[in-house]
């Protein structure tokens, strides 16, 4: 038995060096065991929030307002919202041609991790996720939302629940498809400061391309309408209104919205974004100095018989008093007995250019008695009347934000 396994042995050892020998390039493109995750979903999903408001606790207070304070707050929100019958899933239909698209094209999404050696996302030697956002085509049957207001009753607001009955309308959309690009992703990395590798906050790098968006309609709805009527003291004749006190709801909006068509993509988004929040612990910014430094002003011109909610009577005194722009304020604080205090501030910037292409946009525009704009409401119901005030038609519409803009955002 000894020798059977022997002489097997022998014959299997050149199988085993063969196994063994390096794979050229060329083969080693066709191994499917490389890292990274692929991801393909066909989702369908219902989706409902009963309300969901932001609150302001204190009202409109601070030192930047040239207007009278209102120290009682309030909320902003929507209630009732729901989405019925989201729909995510490849595309995979052959009549989908939207931008040149072809089912031979098809990609899932895409997660993986890679280092950069050129300066392309910044910084050379940069490590980068990379979502890519596959070939996705992504429906809804409806969403449809009220958008309300509320008074800031809560002295303790967390936990308390929001009353937000002020109804501003509803807002309606139904029927909307986006078709996404294989070629698109999503980068996101370190926005690095001068090679500073202990630096942190998050940039995103964006390279989305939409080949077709559509939507039935989108609305903006009066529920109630205008009850009371107008025109009732009209004359001649006596008692004439132009619209009678037995009105209802009305809604005006968009029809059949498209963007883009099939040769060409209907939105490309690129360039990068980045997040950061930072903490002035040296107080020598303008951001935390001027909030004493206005309360300072302002005490003073009531001192001096001055009115400080007047927009012209603040730069008058400002100018006044010479104060030194364009250098620190933490010395003309400290000269008046005041110390400028630490701010915290989320501050959103573009290291490199940012643009938003929309190739071509047309809609009609509809008032109509029904949310859809004319069309056969939910549950079977007979279509509502509509009127037609026109289409609207947009080609090459192009934003541009340059490198170096930026947003800081900051409490008062």
């Amino acid at each position: 038995m000894k020798r059977v396994l022997t002489i097997l042995a022998i014959l299997l050892l050149p199988l085993s060096v063969w196994a063994m020998t390096p794979v050229n390039d060329s083969d080693l493109s066709n191994v499917t065991g490389q890292a990274g995750v692929n991801i393909n979903a066909d989702l369908t999903m219902n989706i409902s929030i009963g309300t969901m408001a932001w609150g302001d606790s204190d009202g409109i207070t601070g030192v930047y307002m040239p207007w009278a304070t209102v120290p009682t707050g309030g909320y902003i929100g929507m209630t009732g919202f729901n989405i019925t019958n989201l729909w995510i899933r490849a595309r995979t239909d052959t009549s989908d041609i939207y931008n040149s698209y072809s089912t031979m094209f098809l990609k899932p999404i895409t997660i993986d991790v890679a280092t950069d050696s050129t300066t392309g996302h910044g910084v050379a030697g940069t490590t980068f996720v990379r979502f890519g956002l596959g070939a996705l085509q992504i429906s809804m049957d409806a969403l449809q939302f009220e958008i309300a207001l509320g008074s800031h009753a809560a002295t303790n607001y967390i936990g308390a629940t929001p009353t937000i009955n002020q109804s501003l309308g509803v807002v309606s959309l139904g029927g909307m498809g986006i078709w996404i690009n294989p070629w698109s992703y999503v980068d996101i990395f370190n926005g690095r400061v001068n090679n500073t590798t202990t630096a942190q906050g998050v940039t995103f790098g964006l390279n989305v391309i939409i080949d077709h968006f559509t939507m039935d309609y989108m609305s903006w709805g009066d529920p109630d309408g205008l009850p009371g009527g107008t025109g009732s003291n009209e004359t001649p004749p006596p008692g004439f209104k132009w619209i009678s006190s037995g009105n209802t709801a009305g809604y005006v909006g968009l029809n059949n919205f498209q963007l883009g068509n099939n040769t060409s993509p209907a939105v490309t988004i690129t360039g990068q974004v980045s997040i950061d929040v930072l903490s002035d612990v040296s107080r020598l910014g303008t951001y935390a100095a001027l909030p004493p430094l206005m309360v300072y002003m302002k005490s003073a011109m009531k001192a001096s018989g001055l009115n400080p909610t007047s927009e012209a009577a603040v730069a008058a005194f400002v100018a006044s008093q010479s104060i030194p722009i364009g250098e620190s304020l933490a010395t003309l604080l400290a000269a008046e007995g005041l110390n400028a205090t630490s701010v915290s501030v989320v501050h959103i910037s573009f290291p490199a250019d940012f643009d938003v292409v929309v190739n071509t946009m047309w809609a009609d525009v509809q008032v109509a008695s029904t949310y859809n704009l004319g069309g056969v409401v939910a549950g079977g119901g007979a279509a509502g009347q509509s009127g037609e005030l026109g289409d609207i038609y947009i080609q090459g519409l192009h934003l541009n934000i340059e490198a170096g803009s930026w947003v800081d955002i900051w409490a008062h």
